[in-house]
């Protein structure tokens, strides 16, 4: 087996991988002996982490939902990983046969850490990839250390290699809790790449949650019901239902590790960087605190919704991008240049500029006639870049809808995004919304929740007051106040575009321009940001 998997071509990854997979496979389906299968799986280890990271490349720049071809891909990495993790399991089952099995005993918390290990990876690249995890993967992370608890192995530290850390102790009630405080982070929620710095993140803050069997808690803000005959993770405390005997059910408590994420927010707050917070991940300051509030938010979630969800059926059109609304909910009509460099003093109109899209899908913005331009222009064209797709609506509350498509659609979705939302009886009129989580179901269909953040939105644009420079109009939404929701009017734009304090023009359809100063941020993703305005006097 060593002299076989030496010979594996490093140049044709793809043709190793798939041998691999095929040989593990056959290995899982062999009656071996314990000591045999425990140090064949030792040697696999190094040829899949390499064949595994070198197919993971294809996935550093791709578009939601993936093709056909990808999701493929993505689907055998994750098997690739199940067969590891199921080779480990048999070493765990297989550890009490043969002879003087007392003496192999000290193996039982190595070949767990390793099968929590790659169920891990398998559920860390499901949730990268908002696919769906396999079934029965969790089942199997509960099943597996409770066998260890059983046998008092699973406090017990064990000597591993994890690629770009080097040898690190660890053992497999901190593999465990680990785990766990990655399924019950929204990780369908995150944007796409955040999960693994997450998830590398929460390495070192395992300490910082418990276990334990006390059910009945007078407050279960940051603790969630661990239910160990269910295959999904664990679910908050108050809102989770279970016909599992007490005896058996656990609580996770996050309650400590909510107090250190408040820390590090207040401290970037405050203006440190990321780096001065020592969290033991890389990551830019902004995104940085994007992903810390989104773990504090999901660790100090509420026990039950605010609102019950209807079942629906109907379909809806649905467009992506805040250039896409914002073309669609004109009319279509030209409207905003990022291009057009407008002298500070100078006034603009709304009916003065035009938008269009590249070929590439990515928006690109043109001019049309400058005011009191006499000379003749290109007129911008409708470019195809701008899609509308028909979605099904499953379920709705008054926040959200769960919408559906079997197939690929032609509209892109990413978590964050901004989405234009036209009901088929509303036609001309587009709600406003945000993806707040992105999920492939079936063999071609996805999923989306989406969160309604106004009922209607108006085009308009920005363009920033600077001294000594010029400046180009940013496409924004002007969305207005939902007292019902306790929103305040305010502006939707693409992110890293605006910031609080700093002046702005804002320009309106039917509306003069005027000056207006960032108030305040209300809302961030890794796409769009919403703000409050005030307006400035001249």
């Amino acid at each position: 087996a060593r002299a076989w998997l030496a010979s594996l071509s490093p140049v044709n990854n793809a043709g190793s991988a798939r041998e691999l997979y095929q040989s593990l496979y056959t290995l899982n389906r062999m009656d071996l002996e314990f000591g045999q299968r425990l140090e064949l799986m030792g040697l696999y280890r190094g040829p899949t982490e390499e064949a595994s990271s070198s197919l993971q490349a294809a996935f550093n720049r791709i578009s939601f939902p993936m093709s056909g071809k990808l999701r493929q891909l993505a689907e055998f990495i994750c098997q690739l990983y199940v067969e590891m993790a199921y080779g480990y399991k048999l070493c765990v089952q297989d550890l009490p046969q043969g002879w003087l099995p007392w003496r192999r005993r000290h193996l039982l918390a190595p070949a767990t850490e390793r099968a929590l290990y790659y169920l891990g990876e398998v559920l860390l690249r499901s949730y990268q990839l908002y696919l769906p995890y396999p079934v029965g993967i969790w089942r199997d992370v509960y099943t597996l250390y409770g066998y260890a608890e059983r046998h008092g192995r699973h406090e017990e530290q064990v000597d591993v290699e994890e690629k770009g850390v080097g040898i690190v102790n660890v053992s497999v009630s901190q593999r465990y809790r680990r785990l766990l405080i990655l399924g019950v982070a929204n990780p369908y929620q995150m944007p796409f790449g955040e999960c693994a710095t997450a998830y590398r993140f929460l390495r070192y803050w395992t300490e910082q949650v418990r276990i334990d069997g006390l059910l009945s808690r007078s407050d279960s803000i940051g603790c969630f019901l661990i239910d160990p005959t269910a295959d999904a993770p664990p679910t908050p405390l108050g809102r989770a239902t279970s016909s599992t005997a007490k005896a058996e059910l656990r609580v996770l408590d996050t309650n400590e590790l909510i107090r250190t994420l408040h820390v590090f927010l207040r401290r970037l707050d405050r203006g440190e960087t990321a780096g001065e917070l020592q969290l033991g991940v890389e990551c830019l300051d902004s995104a940085c605190h994007d992903m810390l509030q989104r773990l504090h938010r999901a660790y100090a979630q509420t026990a039950s919704r605010r609102h019950s969800r209807i079942k629906r059926h109907e379909t809806v059109l649905v467009c992506a991008g805040i250039g896409a609304v914002h073309f669609f909910a004109s009319g279509q009509k030209p409207l905003v240049p990022l291009t057009l460099a407008i002298a500070n003093d100078a006034p603009f109109s709304m009916r003065d500029i035009s938008v269009v899209a590249d070929a590439e899908g990515d928006e690109a913005y043109v001019a049309l006639d400058e005011p009191g331009d006499d000379r003749t222009a290109p007129r911008a064209t409708t470019h195809d870049s701008f899609r509308i797709d028909r979605w099904q609506v499953r379920d709705v509350s008054p926040e959200g809808l769960l919408l559906t498509q079997d197939g690929e659609p032609s509209v892109k979705l990413r978590v964050g995004d901004a989405l234009g939302i036209q009901r088929t009886n509303a036609v001309g009129h587009w709600n406003v919304g945000i993806v707040r989580w992105f999920k492939a179901h079936g063999e071609n269909g996805i999923e989306a929740g989406v969160e309604l953040i106004s009922p209607d939105a108006a085009p308009a644009s920005l363009r920033a007051v600077a001294e000594n420079e010029t400046s180009v109009p940013v496409p924004v939404l002007s969305l207005p106040a939902v007292e019902a929701a306790h929103r305040p009017a305010s502006l939707l734009a693409p992110r890293g575009v605006l910031q609080v304090g700093k002046d702005f023009f804002l320009a309106e359809a039917d509306r003069s321009t005027r000056r207006v100063r960032i108030l305040d941020a209300i809302e961030r993703t890794g796409a769009v940001e919403q703000v409050v305005v005030g307006n400035m006097l001249e």
